[in-house]
């Protein structure tokens, strides 16, 4: 067989295709594949992961159908246009193929038929990979050669039989194109570029393939990465944005694409804001960066943690130079957090702030303030480790001083730059950080003092400025808000709002009108679970403000009522009393205000009804507020199950500093502890930490030592226990007062309802536990509200439930609800399933468990029958048991891997049903729980199912502004960990010197390549780092996430610690893990103690042994010794000895070829080929 050209072209003769792969009647489905082919973005192929079983077995088929005697071609036979036949793609490779021409020896055009003696070239298209190839056959008849034996080396016929026996399986390749896209030049078409750019950023991994429909036996697609990908995976998000981004292509539609927008619904990686200093205090600081007076960066002097930041950015991005491939940006979007190259060929943290073209952006540098235009190959992704400090610049302005003019002149500009330019200043915080502007974009108002004045005082630049007319003053007689710094801690609207039972902040003597249809006045929605807020303003953890988002479009249509009815008017004479309703004039902006003291005629303190502080303002700056206008929409709250440390009743300044500058201006989650209308209201205050992960608000000060657990059990709870209590004492009281008529006891009836179904949560991402894995397979799941909620019914049936009552004979039926007496002598709420004998099968509703105990532990009483189930009950999305039904190892396997685990839960479907299973995705330890199931053959993937594309946005966590809340001590950071590197080998040709360190099988060897004398290195190498670290073993930590491929150090036999690979999981209980010592080649499975994590500097050496192919020889097709390899049992034990003994000594190696694979040829000291001895022996054959 000579050259091979690919190329393609439609196939017709066969009837086979791929329809039912996925379902055509829904929206949008999505599955996992791979890319096998690709002619241009419109045009490639790929195949389905989930069908990785099915395409071993036709390879079987295939291999077998080939080894038989019938399909090899005779002189006779005879080869035809569009039949299928079998090809030689690789070695020991056989595929099915289709001919699509055949070239007679003598003739120039193909013909429709020709003898097989007499083919000089075919053109095949493989039927499962999408692509086509050109065979030629060399033929020289001087030589006597057979062009039949020739034929049959590359071809294979296929008879009826055998092409009747291959008609179950349709076509692997699917013909795909990715969806409303065209080539950027529509009249050159498709570039080679974008071909070229569409294969290397695919490659061979696998990806999500969305599928949005079909379009003439054509799916439309769109490629994305897969969720659970490391970040340093330079596959895009989504390829067809990529492709748009690169200037490779065009939507067919130009509002298809936003460059703004964020694929699958995820938010870009962000740093956490910037801890800003205390109101008031004075602090040292330099201006990093200056544009204006009230535009410029300071860096707090106390900070020291910039230079050990930047040695680290260095070393990393500038040290470790390959690996910039992987991290390099290929679609970046507004607020994404990366690493940007300064003008010194440094990197440090920016932030994309700009787009200005598809392949430049404009960044900012956190941590010094200035900005830069850049191309898009000079960022990079950003590690996780260099997200924990926030922003070292923080954006400051100074404090009322306003430009003469509209925008400030430039020689103001440059006199500031060159006053506060390289010098050390006194910086105090003079007022909060306004809330009315983005995080993103908050400026902290300050004061410059310098300190190293001549006269002896300070000076303050402002009125430096304002001195040399280059600045004035704003007016602030009067006629702006001051904000002052409340020493009271109380809730400021508690003597306001007691006693409203009808509506939420809603004024009592208003009269019904038609403009309360705009909402005026707050109104909470039916469900008070996981309601999603924007923090105002915070006083104590009894007394913080928010405001709902779903008021948004109420509270944007008030202020444009009050802006058009207060622009214009005038101020009157008005005598001001407090709990009087004001419009109030605050920092420019119009806004309802109760007024709270009257201080002095020219003083008025003003609650801003929507925010709750408070200002002092001006009596001319206040207003008469109209009766339809009067409301309130900021909602009090206060930290449910939390109490002032220290034996005080009263918050502590402390507590109430660090909660405020935690949560001011923060985006959260509340769940509302209580129906009743209790003022303030008590909550759960969920937000993001720095990690990007949710912490509850209470647990943090709890673990700050800032407050203390609220041990009394809620009001509700407690209600609902006494209920429970009178239950248990009057079923006791029955029994007793009970008589029989006659001698016969007939078992009692009993009538008890069940318990209520579970409370659903919505579709996103949460944190819970699995409590118990049921027969039928279904997972049981709690979230953490239900933990909490379920502690507390257990201490008070524990504390409360004091009596056992006489037991009488029952009869039960499925599906009651009971009181069950546990093994433990502790009362549980349960379920009736069926009673056998003395026996009851029940089930623990706030659990799952199922349990078989006997009949007198059961009692006719349901327990807070107010109260939901706890536990969740959830099914796997997409997965299908092996046989139909769970098996009982299937079962084992998820019990042993769950119980009691807290995991990641997408949900991602809720059922009709409120009794029905929730179908879910679980991840464990960044693991996706549906390939470990079929991983281990436990279940495979359901093609039939589709998810809408709604229900796929993870709507929690991820959508909260990560601020900086420092949760040290409740989670761990651990360092990302790298990957090995592997030394090229010499050019084809060369011959270099090797050890042989592993063999797998006697063509299969890792080897070392031995370095020349006269090029040793004289500084440390990879054996004295290895010493070095195992003489400090004890400082090493133990390695806590078992990602395929990653890198770590492993305990060997003789109790040292070597480099190695982490291959796959072989057991749980106790967990094994399979490594590979990449220095030395070899396998083994080592117990999760016996591993730790690598230190960065060993992964500058590059892996010493290389894994490849040993050409010349294969295994013998006949082979007559017994003892074979057990994982190859193509090869004899004796054949691997004899290979041992003959790659010791002097060994040379010369590569033969790079693709597929390592591919080299080794020689001994004398120059013979070390196989040769084999082959002598009948051990093995040439090939």
């Amino acid at each position: 067989m000579a050259s091979a050209e690919e190329k393609h072209g439609p196939v017709r003769a066969l009837d086979l295709s791929a329809r039912g792969c996925w379902n055509r009647g829904e929206r949008v489905s999505q599955d996992w594949v791979f890319v096998t082919h690709v002619m241009n973005p419109s045009h490639f192929y790929i195949c389905r992961v989930a069908k990785k079983k099915e395409r071993m077995l036709l390879w079987r088929k295939i291999d077998m159908l080939c080894s038989e005697d019938g399909a090899l071609f005779a002189s006779y036979d005879v080869l035809h246009t569009g039949t299928m036949i079998f090809v030689k793609w690789k070695e020991n490779t056989w595929c099915r193929a289709v001919l699509k021409e055949v070239f007679q020896r003598g003739l120039e055009k193909p013909v429709m038929r020709c003898p097989a003696s007499t083919v000089s070239s075919v053109e095949v298209y493989f039927l499962d990979y999408g692509f086509s190839k050109q065979l030629s056959f060399s033929f020289h008849e001087d030589l006597n050669e057979d062009p039949i034996h020739q034929l049959n080396q590359c071809l294979r016929k296929v008879d009826l039989a055998a092409e009747f026996e291959l008609s179950c399986w349709a076509p692997q390749a699917v013909r795909c194109s990715l969806k409303d896209i065209v080539p950027a030049n529509l009249v050159d078409g498709w570039s080679p570029e974008s071909c070229a750019e569409f294969q290397r950023v695919v490659g061979t991994k696998v990806v999500e393939m969305q599928v949005f429909g079909e379009e003439s036996d054509v799916l439309l697609v769109d490629l994305k990465k897969a969720p659970m990908d490391e970040s340093l995976c330079d596959m895009p998000v989504s390829l067809r944005e990529y492709l748009v981004f690169m200037e490779l292509a065009r939507f067919r539609s130009p509002v298809s694409w936003n460059s703004n927008m964020v694929s699958c619904g995820k938010r870009p990686t962000q740093f956490h804001l910037p801890i800003l200093p205390v109101v008031g205090m004075a602090i040292s600081a330099v201006v990093c960066h200056a544009n204006t007076p009230s535009d410029f960066y300071i860096w707090l002097v106390d900070s020291t943690e910039l230079k050990f930041l930047n040695t680290e950015l260095q070393k990393y991005y500038t040290e470790f130079g390959p690996l910039g491939q992987d991290l390099e940006v290929c679609c970046p979007v507004l607020e994404q957090a990366c690493v940007a190259q300064y003008d010194d060929n440094h990197w440090y943290r920016a932030q994309v702030i700009g787009l200005p073209s598809a392949r430049q952006v404009e960044v900012k540098y956190v941590d010094y303030g200035d900005t830069k235009t850049l191309s898009v190959k000079d960022i990079r992704k950003i590690k996780d480790e260099f997200l924990a400090l926030p922003p070292m610049a923080i954006h400051c302005c100074l404090v009322d001083l306003e430009p003469l003019e509209v925008t400030w002149s430039q020689e103001c500009k440059k006199r500031f730059q060159n006053i506060v330019g390289q010098k050390l200043w006194i910086v105090v915080t003079d007022g909060p950080v306004h809330t009315e502007v983005s995080a993103a974009q908050q400026l902290l108002p300050v004061r410059l003092f310098d300190m190293s004045s001549t006269s002896g005082r300070s000076c303050n630049i402002g009125d430096l400025l304002v001195e040399n007319g280059l600045a004035s003053y704003k007016v602030t007689s009067g006629n702006e808000a001051k904000y002052t710094e409340s020493a009271v801690w109380d809730p400021p609207l508690e003597s306001h709002l007691e006693g409203e039972s009808t509506q939420w902040f809603a004024h009592k003597d208003v009269k019904p009108s038609v403009h309360m249809d705009l909402r005026t006045a707050l109104q909470l929605p039916n469900s008070m679970k996981d309601l999603r807020v924007r923090v105002t303003h915070v006083t104590s953890p009894q007394s913080i403000f928010v405001q709902l988002q779903q008021m948004d479009f109420s509270l944007k249509r008030v202020c444009e009522m009050l802006k058009e009815e207060y622009s214009e008017s005038e101020a009157a004479q008005v005598e001001w009393k407090p709990k009087m309703y004001c419009a109030a004039y605050i920092n420019g902006v119009w806004e309802r205000g109760e007024v709270c003291s009257v201080s002095s005629s020219t003083t008025v303190e003003v609650l801003r009804c929507d925010f709750g502080s408070k200002v002092k303002l001006h009596p001319d700056n206040l207003r008469l507020l109209q009766p339809h206008l009067v409301g309130y929409l900021v909602l009090e709250c206060s930290l449910a199950e939390i109490r002032p440390a220290g034996g005080s009743s009263t918050w502590t300044a402390t507590a109430c500093d660090f909660i405020s500058s935690r949560l001011s201006g923060a985006s959260a989650v509340i769940t509302v502890k209580s129906s009743n209308l209790q003022w303030p209201v008590p909550v759960v205050l969920w937000c993001s930490s720095g990690a990007g992960q949710d912490v509850n608000i209470a647990d943090v000060l709890f673990s700050k030592g800032l407050a203390l657990k609220d041990k009394k059990p809620h009001a509700l709870t407690l209600k609902m226990l006494e209920e429970a209590v009178l239950q248990v004492e009057n079923l006791q009281e029955e029994q007793v007062s009970w008589k029989p008529k006659c001698c016969t006891n007939f078992p009692e009836k009993v009538k008890k309802k069940p318990y209520l179904p579970p409370e659903l949560p919505q579709c996103g991402l949460m944190q819970v536990i699995i409590t118990a894995v049921g027969e039928d397979g279904v997972i049981y799941a709690m979230t953490r509200q239900a933990e909490q909620q379920f502690e507390q019914l257990q201490d008070g049936f524990r504390h409360h439930i004091k009596t056992l009552p006489r037991y009488n004979s029952y009869s039960w039926k499925s599906g009651l609800g009971c009181a069950i007496m546990g093994s433990d002598m502790f009362w549980y709420r349960g379920e009736v399933l069926e009673v056998i004998g003395v026996h009851a099968k029940v089930r623990y509703v706030d659990q799952g468990l199922v349990e078989n105990i006997p009949v007198c532990h059961v009692y006719p009483t349901v327990l807070c029958e107010d109260v939901p189930q706890l536990c969740i009950p959830c099914q796997l999305h997409s997965l299908i048991p092996v046989g139909g039904a769970c098996q009982s190892d299937s079962l084992d396997f998820l019990k042993e891997l769950l119980h009691m685990r807290h995991v990641n839960m997408l949900i991602m479907e809720l059922p009709v049903d409120p009794w029905g299973n929730v179908t879910v995705r679980i991840n464990l330890d960044g693991m996706d729980l549906n390939r470990i199931m079929i991983h281990h053959q436990h279940a495979v993937v359901d093609s039939t199912v589709s998810v809408k594309q709604e229900q796929m946005k993870i709507s929690s966590m991820t959508e909260l502004d990560n601020w900086a809340i420092d949760t040290a001590g409740i989670e761990d950071a651990e360092v990302v960990p790298g990957r090995f590197t592997y030394s090229d080998l010499p050019g084809k040709g060369q011959h270099f010197r090797v050890q042989i360190k592993h063999l797998c099988t006697p063509n299969e060897v890792f080897l070392s390549v031995l370095p020349d004398v006269d090029n040793l290195d004289s500084g440390e190498n990879l054996e004295e780092s290895l010493k070095h670290v195992n003489e400090a073993v004890d400082t090493l930590l133990p390695l806590t996430d078992f990602a395929i491929g990653r890198a770590c150090l492993a305990k060997y036999s003789d109790g040292k610690y070597y480099r190695a690979e982490l291959l796959s999981i072989e057991g749980y209980n106790p967990t094994q893990v399979l490594v590979r010592h990449v220095d030395y080649g070899s396998d083994d499975v080592v117990p999760t103690y016996s591993m730790r994590q690598i230190p960065p500097y060993l992964l500058k050496f590059p892996c010493k042994a290389i894994k490849v192919k040993v050409a010349g020889f294969k295994a013998p097709l006949v082979n007559m010794e017994k003892e074979r390899i057990l994982y190859r049992p193509e090869w004899s034990i004796k054949a691997m000895l004899e290979m041992i003994d003959a790659v010791h000594g002097n060994i040379t190696a010369s590569v033969v070829s790079t693709e597929p694979e390592m591919t080299v040829l080794l020689y001994n000291e004398r120059g013979v080929l070390v196989h040769r001895a084999l082959v002598e022996k009948g051990l093995a054959d040439e090939d």
